[in-house]
This record gives C-alpha cells, sequence and structure tokens, in this order.
C-alpha cells in the first residue's frame, strides 16, 4: 500500500513543532508517530519530509508485534546534493536512530526477511530533539563569545 506524498508530508509537518518556535524542553515534549507502514518486499518505500536540526526514530516490529523483524532500514534524500541523515541502528537492534542536517523530502524504504510482512514505525523524538538543540544553542552561544572577545 502506498501513501500520498501529500498525506505523509502533512502529517511529518503536524508531527513535528512548527519552525518558528523553540523545541519544547525535555521534561515536557512527547515523541509523536508521523507514519506506520508494513513492507511485505524490498523495493518499497514512502516519502517523508523531515526537518534539518531534528531528530527520529524508527521501529521495526512484524505482524503480530510479538518479536523484533530482522531488517534493514534504508533513508535517502530525493533531491541530489541533500546531505543524508546519520541512521544509527540501537545497541537492541530493533530501533533506528536518525539526525536529519537538511529539511528535505526522503525515501523512507526496508528490506523485511524473506516471506514475511515487516511494520516500520517512524517517531519524531522529542527528547533527543530538544537535547540536541539545546546543544546547539550552547554551541552558538561559545561561537558567539568566542567571537565577542
Amino acid at each position: 500500500m502506498r501513501i500520498s506524498p501529500t498525506v505523509v508530508t502533512a502529517l511529518a509537518l503536524l508531527g513535528a513543532p512548527l519552525a518558528a518556535q523553540d523545541a519544547p524542553s525535555a521534561e515536557k515534549a512527547t515523541d509523536t508517530l508521523l507514519a506506520s507502514q508494513s513492507f511485505t518486499t524490498r523495493g518499497e518505500f514512502i516519502r517523508v519530509v523531515l526537518r534539518g536540526g531534528d531528530t527520529y526514530r524508527v521501529e521495526l516490529g512484524d505482524r503480530t508485534q510479538t518479536q523484533v523483524a530482522p531488517g534493514l532500514v534504508e533513508l535517502r534524500p530525493l533531491q541530489s546534493g541533500v546531505q543524508r541523515p546519520r541512521v544509527r541502528k540501537s545497541m537492541s537492534g530493533d530501533s533506528y536512530e536518525i539526525e536529519v542536517f537538511v529539511t528535505a523530502e526522503y525515501e523512507l524504504s526496508a528490506d523485511p526477511p524473506a516471506g514475511r510482512a515487516m511494520i516500520v514505525k517512524l517517531y519524531w523524538d522529542a527528547k533527543r530533539t530538544a537535547k540536541r538543540h539545546a546543544e546547539a544553542a550552547k554551541e552558538a552561544e561559545k561561537a558567539a563569545e568566542k567571537d565577542g572577545e
């Protein structure tokens, strides 16, 4: 099943805070489910718009959700010249952390195990995004102090 790129874009933009607002504090932030897709064969994908500077999480599972489905996830930008996000597999192997550097439209694809469907859920990770924004603000403050010397 393919989801319209417009629908996915709207979901992604509704889930993340507006660009003009500051990221919520880590205590008040809640993760937001942006997409949930069942992949049955290699080559299937969904398109999502992800915001630069934010952190996302992809969780893997099978239809029964009783165990983790061993599979691979790939995220690539649609436009050439756009920096690929950093995708890191968690230590437990059931999720991926995604750090996006550039706001753009991306294709999210998965390689499910043969003969099985794999459910992939994409979340906007509120706490990690808030932490990342706070670290960026500290770095900018340090740079400003250094330039002001």
